[in-house]
């Protein structure tokens, strides 16, 4: 089974609709998809880049191939009111941690995370 998933949002669907497709984050904004690692015990909900985001990382940070960054929060983050940064490889579903999230050159891990699952929203699927 392939960990990495698109889907379609049910809007007006409660029944088979995922918990990601309700959930927000602390600015309102509504999450793209989510996914699960082993060593946490709580899910991440991703989230897309706002214009601002867009514009002023696309300068600072070089994306290989198939890769996209997104803002993430979990329960823990939220209580931080922190929205850090990830890179997710949207091919093969792995999933870069910034290396410091305080540092300003935003430098990611080379080692990727493995998530148990991975599912974001359709409109993300560019293959």
């Amino acid at each position: 089974m392939n960990r990495l998933t698109f889907s379609e949002p049910k809007e007006y669907q409660f029944n088979g609709r995922k918990i990601w497709e309700s959930a927000r984050s602390q600015h309102d904004q509504r999450s793209i998809g989510a996914f699960k690692l082993k060593t946490a015990k709580q899910d991440f909900y991703m989230y897309d880049l706002d214009d601002f985001d867009q514009g002023y990382f696309g300068e600072r940070v070089t994306l290989r191939k198939n890769e996209r960054l997104f803002r993430y929060e979990t329960e823990t983050t939220k209580i931080g009111g922190m929205m850090p940064l990830i890179k997710v490889n949207l091919r093969t579903g792995l999933v870069y941690f910034l290396r410091d999230l305080y540092a300003d050159d935003y430098q990611f891990n080379t080692i990727s995370e493995k998530p148990v699952w991975i599912d974001i929203h359709a409109d993300f699927n560019i293959f």
